[in-house]
This record gives structure tokens, C-alpha cells and sequence, in this order.
């Protein structure tokens, strides 16, 4: 039972068994919104698109190279790479305390099995 019909729930009542969640790395959000993308955009059409940023603000400690790793782990953990540790692709220092989205979900629901799927093309 949907709380409102005005806008989505997220508590646990109405949550469906499925979570999809798509990084599109190294494509600038304007080119990205203007390129034909039929089934992301059917996903979309059944949960949300939403803009992330990464990069941490300039000459403040959340600034952050412009580099993939750093910017999952920032997306994936809700921190700043001040936080993180995570500096470049190869990193060696990282800190765990900050715990990322699967931790989080697989914590509060042991039965979760969650999937990662990659797929790198230059």
C-alpha cells in the first residue's frame, strides 16, 4: 500500500525487491541527457534519474581529483576522498570506517544479495 500517490515512499512497506543503481563514468550530465539512451530511460520511467557530483568543492579539504576510483568511492560511501583515502585508481590506504552503499544494505538486511556489474569500454 503506496502512503501517497503524489509522490514515491521509500519505506519498507513499499520498497520492491529490486534496486538498480547506474554510474555513467566520464560523460559530462548535459551530453549525457541529450544522447538516446531507450533503457535507461525505461528504467527511469519506473523509479528516478538524479544528477551526482563527486568532485568536492575547490580549494576546500572535500577537493577531490577528477579520477574513476575516487569518484565511486565517494559516490558509493557518501564522503569526500578527505575522508576516504581514496586518492587515484591505485590506492593503498584506504579507510573502511566509512562503510559504501552495499555494506549498509547487506547490514541491514543479512538476506540481500547484492550484484555488481562492470563494464569498461574506451
Amino acid at each position: 500500500m503506496r502512503h501517497s500517490t503524489q509522490k514515491p515512499c521509500y519505506c519498507y512497506g513499499c520498497l520492491s525487491k529490486s534496486l538498480v543503481f547506474i554510474i555513467v563514468n566520464g560523460i559530462p550530465a548535459d551530453v549525457f541527457e541529450i544522447a538516446p539512451t531507450p533503457n535507461i530511460d525505461a528504467i527511469s520511467a519506473q523509479g528516478a534519474y538524479n544528477r551526482a557530483y563527486v568532485g568536492g568543492e575547490i580549494g576546500t579539504i572535500s577537493e577531490s581529483p577528477t579520477i574513476s576510483a575516487v569518484g565511486y568511492q565517494s559516490l558509493l560511501t557518501g564522503t569526500w576522498a578527505n575522508k576516504h583515502k581514496v586518492y587515484d585508481n591505485s590506492p593503498t590506504q584506504i579507510n573502511y570506517q566509512y562503510w559504501d552503499i552495499f555494506r549498509l544494505a547487506k547490514n541491514h538486511n543479512p538476506a540481500l544479495i547484492p550484484k555488481i556489474i562492470g563494464i569498461a569500454r574506451r
